[in-house]
């Protein structure tokens, strides 16, 4: 129903003197799916429990490689759930500099190595912002640095050991950190934002990116999201709420999501990433789609 005919129906008097608006009155959506361009993915990236890269990520997932043990980071003998989908043998310092991986968030770590795996998929240069200077970039967290960062500095602050608190830590707790470690690496100087919206943040990062292109902001646009919600204190708060698998057997068989026996959700940590691209643009540069 439009605006229009929900005005009549609650004012009823003034039927008589109005009538349906033409599509050009608002002129902000006249033409605007005709005109839109159209958005391709030219690039992946994935670091997953069960693959680095696309192409380990993907034989995983077709052989049925699940990512899902037993938890190693913590005790969780005293939880309802002892597993977690947690991701081993990665560097990353093999997409970041060691002096900066130091001070940052694990999900900081994701998220880069996430975002550079996408720009080389889609064979793009690592400077990408100095060749495509409207590049965009939007990236996706809902927990943010609270499993390391901020839970290593809660405990030295309820400890009262606060002189060893983190300089940096008040920057790299927050959900843009990763965004901001991304843009300065990538050199990225187009639209940029950070989304947290739960459960659909990493569909809400890839609206968002698609907008850019189609309404002509940008050409291209690097989208992501990562999370890193394996830790003591968050696997606490979600045991709390009743969330957790209680799966008896198996690692690998507790999250089974459509199976008359499930009993929970399985926490994992991951992130991926997509170089999004305007269709000419992309054929442009012979970019594989």
């Amino acid at each position: 129903m439009s605006q229009s005919a929900i005005w009549l129906k609650t004012r009823p008097f003034a039927a008589a003197a109005q009538s349906e608006p033409k599509i050009s009155e608002y002129p902000e959506t006249e033409g605007r799916l005709d005109h839109r361009r159209r958005v391709v993915i030219t690039g992946i990236g994935v670091v997953a429990p069960n693959g680095i890269g696309k192409d380990a990520f993907w034989r995983a997932l077709v052989t049925g490689q699940s990512g899902v043990d037993w938890i190693t980071s913590f005790d969780a003998s005293k939880y309802p759930s002892q597993v977690a989908a947690q991701i081993r043998n990665f560097k990353p310092t093999d997409y970041m500099p060691a002096r900066i991986v130091r001070s940052v968030g694990r999900f900081t770590h994701l998220a880069v190595a996430a975002s550079v795996l996408a720009v080389r998929d889609a064979y793009l240069p690592e400077n990408l912002g100095t060749v495509h200077r409207t590049a965009a970039l939007c990236l996706g967290t809902s927990v943010g640095g609270s499993a390391d960062i901020g839970e290593r500095n809660f405990r030295r602050f309820f400890s009262k050991d606060i002189s060893r608190l983190d300089p940096l830590g008040m920057l790299e707790l927050s959900g843009h950190a990763a965004t901001s470690h991304v843009s300065q690496l990538l050199k990225l100087t187009g639209p940029t934002t950070t989304l947290a919206s739960g459960c659909t943040t990493g569909l809400d990062v890839v609206d968002w990116g698609c907008l850019q292109i189609a309404d002509g902001r940008s050409d291209m646009a690097v989208v992501g999201a990562s999370e890193v919600p394996v830790s003591e204190f968050i696997f606490a708060l979600f045991a709390a709420g009743g969330f957790l698998s209680t799966w008896s057997g198996p690692p690998s068989a507790s999250s089974r999501p459509y199976d008359r026996l499930r009993s929970g959700l399985v926490l994992a940590e991951a992130a991926g990433a997509l170089i999004l691209e305007e269709f000419e643009h992309a054929q442009h540069r012979h970019a594989p789609i």
